[in-house]
């Protein structure tokens, strides 16, 4: 039984070591590793959202990166970036896949013109009604979020 767990710890060892991490990591409290937490969180949703948009892309146009078939709508003509207001905080640099011939980037996630989680704009829209000034909103809104709703 111990030798199993110790085989694990060197696998998780290397893995670790293979990604560049630093062999262990200080936090001057719960609030650094929280932040730190929290660019981790903010890194991983900008991840999902790019390769689902990819992923949704390569079905809406029918064919996979270099494949040649007739049943193609459509070609890839780059990326855009877009920056999202969510829950998490802003994330910024999505890349969304362009395609030639509509010329805008397709995904059912992102709707065009979405800049924000509307669930942030009803957390606002609850404030305001409970008598929260504005500017206190901004206040709140900045430090929550980290930018101004």
């Amino acid at each position: 039984m111990e030798k199993k767990v110790a085989e694990e710890e060197v696998i998780d060892q290397e893995t670790f070591e293979q990604k560049g991490y630093e062999d262990h990591l200080e936090f001057g409290g719960l609030s650094d590793f929280l932040d730190y937490v929290e660019v981790g969180i903010r890194d991983f949703v900008r991840t999902m959202l790019q390769e689902y948009a990819k992923d949704e892309f390569m079905r809406y146009i029918g064919a996979k990166r270099y494949e040649r078939t007739e049943d193609r709508r459509d070609y890839r003509n780059g990326t855009r970036k877009r920056t999202l207001q969510t829950r998490f905080g802003v994330i910024e640099d999505i890349e969304i896949p362009l395609g030639r011939k509509a010329g805008i980037g397709y995904s059912s996630i992102l709707e065009r013109y979405c800049r924000k989680d509307s669930r942030i704009d009803d957390i606002v829209s609850e404030m305001f009604l409970r008598g929260v000034s504005t500017r206190k909103i901004n206040k709140i809104t900045n430090l929550m979020w980290g930018s101004d709703v």
